[in-house]
C-alpha cells in the first residue's frame, strides 16, 4: 500500500486521511521551503526556525514558492501586513514675532523722534515697518516702502527716525512685521515731543553716551541758605531750566537752547558737550548766547598751592596740571567760560581748559573769539590754535 492512497473517496479524494504518514520527501520539502505548516496537512509541520516562505500547493503533496503563505489546493491563505505610518501633517511656519523696548521711543527733542522694536522672522522673509500718527489710526507709515529682513535671520533690532514733528505734542506708533505665514501687529506705544526751549528760562538737554549726571537750580528761601539739589542721572530728554548744572565727566550730552523769543523750531541752536561738569546760564539781553561756566573740578588751593613760589621745584610741574576741563562741538551762539577766559563759537570744536597756570583754549575746527577777563582783550584763535589766558 502507498504512503497516500490514490482511490477516490468522493469528497475527501485528494486529501490526506486523519493519521495518514507524511511521506519523507515533503517532510524534507517542508523544511527546505523555511518550516511552512500548511493548513489541512497534519503532520507537515515546521523543520526550521526560518521565516515562512510563500507557497503554493495544488495538491497535499506538492508546495511551490510564489510570494505568499497558501492552504492546500492553491487557495491563498490570508497574510498579515504592516501599513506604513501615516506622513507627519504639514505644520505652517509661524508668523513673525515683534516686540518694542519698555520707553519705544527715543524723544530727539521739540521735532524728532527715534521709533525702536525688534523682530524675529522665524525663518521667513519679512518685511517690516512702524505705523504712526496722533492717534490710534496712525495714518502714517515709516519707512513708505516696508524695509526688508533676509530668511534664516535672527532676532533684529529696528529703528525709524521721525522729523519734522510739533513741540510738546502726543503721538501714537506700533510696529508691524508681514511675513508668508501671516503679519504680527504690536502693541500701541506712544511718546510726547518736548515743548520748545524758552529764551532765558529753558533749555532741551539729551543723553548722547555714557553717563550724564544733572543738578536743578539751588532753591532760594527767604532767610534760608540756599539748598544744592542732588546729581541724578539723565536718562532721557527732557526741558530743563537754566542755571541748572550737568556732569558730563563720564558721558556727552546735546544742548538745544533758543535764540529769539519766540524761537521756532528753526530758530534752534544746539551742541554737543563733553568730559567736564557746567552750569547752564542765558539771558534775554545776550540775544540768545548761551554760556556753559566750568564749575567742579579738583581743588586749585590744594593742587596749585606751590605753583607759584618763585623758583619753585614744582612750579613747572604743576603749571600745567589740569583742574577741570569741557570738550565742546556746537553750532549757534555758545560759549565755554574758564577760570580767567571765554571762548565764543558760532560754529566750531573746541575745548576749554583750567590750568595752575591759567585757562588754555585750543581749537580743532573752525574759529572761536576768546575774551581775557584780566585784560578784557579779545583774540580770534582758529582751527589747530591754543591760546593760554595767564593765571
Amino acid at each position: 500500500m502507498s504512503d497516500l492512497d490514490d482511490r477516490d473517496d468522493g469528497p475527501l479524494a485528494g486529501r490526506p486521511r486523519v493519521g495518514a504518514r507524511i511521506p519523507r520527501a515533503h517532510r524534507l520539502a517542508a523544511a527546505l521551503l523555511g518550516g511552512v505548516a500548511l493548513a489541512g496537512v497534519p503532520g507537515l509541520a515546521a523543520a526550521s526556525s526560518r521565516p515562512p516562505r510563500a507557497l503554493l500547493c495544488p495538491t497535499a503533496a506538492v508546495c511551490i514558492g510564489i510570494g505568499v503563505v497558501v492552504s492546500t489546493g492553491g487557495v491563498p491563505a490570508p497574510t498579515t501586513t504592516t501599513a506604513p505610518p501615516p506622513p507627519a501633517p504639514l505644520v505652517p511656519p509661524p508668523a513673525p514675532l515683534v516686540s518694542l523696548p519698555a520707553q519705544g521711543a527715543r524723544v530727539l527733542g521739540s521735532s524728532s523722534s527715534q521709533l525702536q522694536g525688534a523682530v524675529d522672522p522665524e525663518g521667513q522673509a519679512t518685511t517690516y515697518a512702524f505705523q504712526w500718527g496722533r492717534t490710534v489710526e496712525y495714518g502714517h507709515t515709516v519707512p513708505s516702502t516696508p524695509a526688508e529682513i533676509a530668511a534664516g535671520s535672527a532676532t533684529v533690532n529696528v529703528s525709524q527716525t521721525l522729523t519734522d514733528l510739533s513741540p510738546a505734542t502726543t503721538y501714537h506708533f506700533r510696529l508691524v512685521a508681514t511675513s508668508a505665514a501671516g503679519a504680527t501687529y504690536g502693541p500701541d506705544r506712544s511718546f510726547t515731543t518736548l515743548p520748545l526751549p524758552v529764551l532765558g528760562k529753558t533749555v532741551n538737554v539729551m543723553p548722547i553716551s555714557g553717563t550724564v549726571l544733572i543738578q536743578a537750580p539751588s532753591k532760594h528761601k527767604a532767610k534760608h541758605k540756599a539748598k544744592r539739589q542732588p546729581f541724578v542721572p539723565l536718562t532721557q530728554s527732557r526741558e530743563i531750566p537754566v542755571g541748572s548744572t550737568l556732569n558730563t565727566t563720564k558721558g556727552t550730552v546735546e544742548l538745544f537752547s533758543a535764540t529769539a523769543r519766540h524761537s521756532t523750531v528753526n530758530d534752534l541752536r544746539s551742541g554737543d558737550f563733553s568730559d567736564g561738569t557746567f552750569q547752564v546760564r542765558q539771558t534775554r539781553k545776550q540775544k540768545g548766547l548761551t554760556t556753559l561756566a566750568l564749575t567742579g573740578g579738583r581743588d586749585r588751593a590744594r593742587v596749585c598751592g606751590s605753583a607759584h613760589e618763585p623758583n619753585g621745584a614744582t612750579a613747572a610741574r604743576l603749571s600745567s596740571t589740569v583742574l577741570r576741563l569741557l570738550k565742546s562741538s556746537a553750532h549757534g551762539r555758545f560759549s565755554t567760560k574758564g577760570r580767567y577766559s571765554s571762548a565764543t563759537v558760532r560754529g566750531s570744536q573746541w575745548e576749554t581748559i583750567d590750568q595752575c597756570d591759567g585757562t588754555v583754549t585750543r581749537v580743532e575746527r573752525g574759529a572761536v573769539s576768546v575774551e581775557v577777563f584780566r585784560t578784557r582783550r579779545r583774540i580770534i584763535l582758529r582751527a589747530g590754535g591754543r591760546f593760554l589766558a595767564e593765571a
